[in-house]
């Protein structure tokens, strides 16, 4: 996953790589000894880059993946940075045409996004509740992969009621005392101490997460059949 920017790659032995931008995809062969240099992202914030093989790293709670803020798998446990050397696995007999089923969810411009009423949606005042509902917020530079920060409207709250720590999920909103909500994405902590005023539904979240930062979305609560 690159976030952002693009790598660029050196290979030492022949490879076959696919990736896929938001607006753009395709199958690359390097040669030994080529190095790669790609496209910049011009369109959403992420691009996604598979190797044939995968990348040969040691299976951590069944999983090759990294997740950064535990400092956990991929390559001890961190992002990449220029000058490591990581090892490709056996390549599969996966063909070019196949690879092209990884794709990237298409973006949109300013997306209104679902909403269920959260645990503690009760807590915010009326003026809270409707510039929830009304205002557009930006993604704040300060956004990473456990969550979504968003500048707007503040949302006020009805008193200071002090909540205990309860459980998150993915999508879910909570609101820090600045009125400034966060919404937890997938490497969020599963506990959190301050209240949930919605939950964006889970259909809605690959439209969030390619939105860079000061781009605009809004929110509508879903409404009940």
């Amino acid at each position: 996953e690159c976030t952002g920017t693009m790598p660029v790659l050196e290979f030492s032995h022949s490879t076959r790589i696919a990736v896929a931008y938001a607006n753009h995809r395709a199958i690359i062969e390097a040669a030994a000894g080529e190095r790669v240099r790609f496209d910049p992202i011009v369109a959403g914030y992420r691009a996604y880059i598979a190797l044939a093989g995968g990348i040969d790293v040691p299976v951590v709670l069944g999983s090759r993946s990294t997740y950064v803020a535990g400092k956990l798998g991929g390559h001890e446990g961190r992002v990449l940075r220029a000058g490591d050397v990581m090892n490709v696995g056996q390549a599969s007999c996966l063909s070019p045409r196949e690879a092209f089923r990884f794709t990237v969810d298409r973006l949109e411009a300013f997306p209104t996004l679902k909403v269920v009423p959260g645990p503690e949606a009760d807590w915010f005042d009326t003026g809270g509740l409707n510039a929830f509902l009304t205002g557009s917020f930006a993604v704040s530079a300060k956004s990473d992969r456990s969550g979504i920060r968003l500048d707007g409207p503040r949302l006020s709250f009805r008193g200071d009621e002090q909540m205990v720590s309860a459980g998150l999920a993915q999508g879910t909103i909570q609101v820090p005392p600045s009125g400034q909500p966060i919404i937890m994405m997938a490497d969020h902590p599963t506990t959190g101490g301050y209240p949930r005023i919605g939950n964006v539904v889970a259909e809605d979240l690959p439209r969030l997460a390619p939105l860079r930062p000061g781009e605009k979305l809004r929110f509508v609560e879903l409404m009940k059949d």
